[in-house]
């Protein structure tokens, strides 16, 4: 027979496993005593808090947990335990000694004092420590007569008490008795061979003389006898990591790490050996656990400075440095951060005021001195900035930076020949790669010099013998000779010693598709994430890839697949803005910019996309609000006021448009951008002078260039100065370098203003011979000659222009009209292919209507001309054709609507005189 049991609840089940298994409060207690004699701290405090949970007022649990954090070094966990274990009645004589040091190493030294000496309560050892640490906090608040008597009442006590030992070798070192303070400590270690303090005080002392080995090997000794002493780890890591060892310094910081994880000093030099292996992420994800740990930790505070700097968050690795400044007036390492912030954030001058009051107390520190010339050469002041690097280059003749810079300051005043021998001195002084390898291998580049650019290629490659660079760098070098082949095997080369190499891969693809081979193009990123699946580059090249194919799903998942990786990558991030502004999807396009800000406040990149995307949506006031914000950030980039003026002059006064833009050409007096802006405001309200000054200012700024005089030209044609106008546009051309195409098709339409057809004829014609294949002025010719109505050249110069590009669709419907002037018969065939080109486009829709108009194929013309009419309705040409079509379908009510509209729009138009002549019959 089966028996059928009743179901029993899940819970029921679990909560009687539970039950069986478990362990009584005093097991885990039993427990805890012994794991802490054999130091698991951790294994400790875990027993303990199971213990506490069923006995909160066990107080020989709170007790003990109180010294298991007092062994992890914390304190504050230590004195909550110590205090309730105090009030559950732990006997006077147990936890008063570890209460009095508890408050010492928390800082509340007037509390260790207020604890007394219980008389009777406390044996002779227990008075000796107690006196000892009450002698402690006399002396933290200066009261040398109490430090005194407390250490005589310690030694009647007890004369060989450690903490009393130690305390007496601390003010022996103090005074310099270095052989009587190791005397004490000797003493103390015999007495507790536990004391760590002991040991840190002696190792201290051996490493004030330079006596590195004695300090390793008492630092060691303290482990032998406390494994867990997590700080002789960390002295010992920082020992090593300054002799050059640092995969041993590494091995003593994981030691620290697993003898106390997350106490603040561990983790804060975590966050010191990544800063100094460059890897800012993981020190900067270190250097906050520790922050928020401890806010006020001042080293912690100036090694985020230092983080922040290296990433290019100036504001905030300023904030830092400030903060740490505040608090260590003479910390010259936070001023240097201080000065470095403010000379990255493009303000030499507020960089200089720091660095002038610290050359004060230090004119002979080659590093300020060296970031003083940096300063200066911001500054454009380069006979300073080589004085400054010249005093550092005297102090410190070997540093290889500073010949870099100094190479760097000749380069900025075009002594190139003498950058070029200072690259060479430093790059042949190491033989380890620098800055001056490179910069020797661009320079020779960019002059052209490529048996030298080779040379110096082949040299760095001796020094990187396993790395992709050089490769790259020859690549570079082929390119620009141009040796397309030689390049890509180059290339190639680079990508065999690191598949990974995002830079080859990149140029690689992009030769491929100037072969117009996309595949291949893809290809390359598809290997680089055959290799490292987590490779943002890879995934936003592929999302551009996708984005050629017009592939648009494809394109929005990767650049999200890349965000899902590194949620700060702004190429991903503005990507997803312009997709989202070109579906007109504007609440998500500025969800996605508001996001990019979220995740990276503090970059002026993600501010700038900010503005940008909101601009685009053409909500003005926010983003005059968000670049003003970028002005705050970077007070000195005349790039951001000009942002700023460009927004403004959607919705404010002309008068705070100019205001800002002469901020910016203020802070960079040859910013032409901001200088051309200024140049259309004026004109836009009426003040050709005011803009022509702008213009002569530039050319005083750059008399070699063509600039100047070709600003002076539009501004001269605009005022309809056309003579003038012509002077400027020639002076301009021949400063220009080569034939200047641009240059000479604003000098052709000044000639034909002037009235002088015939210079103005040879000249476009001899421009059209010199560039046959120029697209830009092959359109110019084609549309000057049909606003001209000469026909038959502007059809030649179209037809030429088609065979160039052939799905032309401005070009074919241009083509189209001129035929119809002709009558040709080629017309209809010709608006056709345009219009399947760009069959929503009013201005194709127009033409082919009207051709068929004209044809007597009235359904179809009207309906593509009732399309284009709706479409381009402030457009009359378009008004009109529709009007003459309703007409000859008889729809006169309908025809003289359309003609009147075309007519009262009040432009000139070509047929105007028919559109008037038509609506006078109706």
């Amino acid at each position: 027979m089966i028996v059928r049991l009743r179901p029993v609840s899940t819970m029921l089940v679990l909560a009687l496993a539970l039950a069986g298994c478990g362990k009584s409060p005093e097991e885990h207690f039993e427990q805890a005593k012994a794991l802490y004699a054999k130091g698991d701290s951790q294994g400790t405090i875990l027993e303990l808090k199971n213990t506490l949970q069923e006995q909160p007022n066990n107080a020989e649990a709170r007790l003990l947990l109180g010294r298991t954090y007092i062994a992890q070094e914390s304190y504050a966990d230590a004195l909550k335990e110590l205090e309730r274990a105090q009030k559950n009645g732990v006997p006077v004589n147990q936890v008063l000694p570890l209460l009095a040091k508890t408050y010492l190493r928390t800082g509340q030294a007037q509390k260790v004092l207020d604890l007394g000496l219980p008389p009777g309560r406390l044996n002779r050892q227990e008075i000796a420590s107690m006196q000892a640490t009450r002698a402690e906090a006399f002396l933290i608040m200066d009261r040398r007569a109490d430090v005194d008597q407390a250490i005589a009442m310690a030694e009647e006590a007890n004369p060989g008490d450690p903490d009393l030992l130690v305390l007496k070798a601390r003010l022996a070192l103090q005074k310099g008795n270095r052989a009587e303070g190791i005397q004490f400590l000797n003493a103390a270690i015999s007495q507790d061979k536990n004391h760590v303090y002991a040991y840190y005080l002696k190792a201290a002392a051996q490493e004030s003389e330079g006596k590195l080995d004695e300090t390793l090997n008492t630092y060691r000794e303290a482990l032998k006898h406390d494994p867990k002493a997590f700080r002789a780890h960390l002295f010992i890591s920082s020992i090593e990591r300054r002799q050059g060892n640092l995969q041993a310094s590494e091995k003593s910081l994981q030691a620290a790490e697993i003898a106390a994880p997350r106490h603040p000093l561990v983790i804060y030099s975590r966050a010191v050996i990544e800063l100094q292996r460059n890897d800012l992420d993981a020190a900067n994800e270190s250097i906050q656990q520790v922050l928020k740990l401890v806010p006020d930790y001042l080293p912690a505070r100036l090694v985020a400075a230092l983080v922040n700097l290296g990433k290019g968050n100036y504001e905030q690795s300023l904030k830092d440095a400030q903060r740490v400044l505040a608090e260590q007036p003479s910390n010259t390492l936070a001023a240097q951060v201080v000065a470095t912030s403010k000379l990255r954030s493009g303000d030499p001058k507020a960089a200089m005021q720091t660095l002038s009051k610290l050359l004060e107390d230090r004119p002979k520190d080659p590093v300020l001195l060296s970031i003083a010339g940096e300063a200066s050469m911001q500054a454009q002041d380069y006979a300073r900035a080589q004085s400054f690097l010249d005093q550092a280059e005297a102090l410190n003749p070997g540093d290889l930076a500073i010949k870099e810079l100094q190479a760097t300051n000749l380069l900025a005043q075009g002594k190139t020949d003498l950058a070029i021998a200072e690259l060479q001195q430093a790059s042949k002084a190491s033989d380890q790669a620098r800055n001056a390898d490179i910069s020797l291998i661009r320079i020779h580049l960019q002059r052209k010099e490529f048996d030298q650019a080779f040379q110096a290629i082949d040299a760095l490659e001796k020094k990187l013998p396993n790395s992709p660079v050089p490769h790259g760098l020859r690549a570079m070098a082929y390119v620009s000779k141009p040796d397309i082949p030689s390049a890509r095997r180059s290339l190639e080369k680079a990508l065999s010693v690191d598949p990974t190499y995002y830079p080859a891969a990149a140029t690689l693809a992009e030769l491929d598709l100037k072969d117009k081979d996309i595949a291949a193009a893809r290809k390359r990123f598809d290997s680089i994430l055959s290799h490292d699946k987590a490779n943002v580059s890879a995934m936003v090249a592929l999302a551009n890839v996708a984005l050629l194919e017009k592939k648009k799903d494809d394109y929005v998942n990767w650049l999200e697949k890349a965000l899902k990786i590194d949620t700060r990558n702004m190429a991903a991030h503005a990507g997803l803005v312009r997709h989202h502004l070109a579906k007109q999807d504007k609440s998500r396009a500025l969800a996605q910019a508001k996001q990019a800000q979220d995740t990276n406040p503090e970059s002026l990149a993600t501010i700038n996309l900010l503005g940008a995307t909101q601009a685009a949506v053409g909500d003005w006031g926010a983003a005059i609000d968000t670049y003003a914000r970028l002005v705050n950030k970077a007070p000195q980039s005349a790039e951001a006021l000009l942002l700023l003026a460009k927004a403004q002059s959607a919705i404010k006064p002309v008068d705070v448009v100019r205001k800002t833009l002469t901020q910016a050409i203020e802070l960079k007096p040859d910013f032409l951008q901001a200088q051309d802006a200024l140049i259309r405001l004026e004109l836009v309200n009426n003040k050709p002078d005011a803009a022509l000054a702008i213009a002569r200012k530039i050319q005083a700024q750059q008399p070699r260039s063509p600039i100047g005089y070709d600003r002076e030209g539009g501004i001269l044609l605009s005022q309809k100065k056309y003579p003038q106008a012509v002077s400027a546009f020639e002076k301009a051309l021949s400063l220009s370098a080569g034939g200047d195409v641009a240059g000479s098709i604003k000098l052709h339409r000044a000639l034909f203003m002037a009235g002088n057809a015939k210079a103005a004829d040879q000249r476009l014609t001899k421009l059209l011979s010199e560039h046959p294949k120029d697209s830009v002025l092959r359109t110019y010719a084609a549309e000057f000659f049909m606003v001209t109505k000469r026909n038959r050249e502007a059809i030649a110069q179209y037809e030429v222009l088609l065979a160039l590009a052939p799905n032309n669709a401005l070009a074919l419907n241009n083509l189209a009209n001129l035929y119809l002037r002709e009558k040709d018969s080629r017309a209809l065939e010709t608006a056709e292919k345009a219009l399947k080109l760009a069959p929503d486009q009013p201005i194709t829709q127009d033409t082919l209507g009207w051709i068929l108009v004209e044809q007597g194929q009235l359904p179809r013309g009207m309906d593509l001309l009732s399309k284009a009419a709706s479409r381009a309705s402030k457009d009359p040409s378009v008004r009109y054709h529709y009007g003459a079509a309703l007409y000859r379908a008889g729809k006169k009510t309908e025809a003289k609507k359309e003609l009147a509209a075309a007519v009262g729009i009040g432009k000139l138009f070509p047929e105007k005189e028919q559109a008037e002549a038509l609506l006078k019959n109706l």
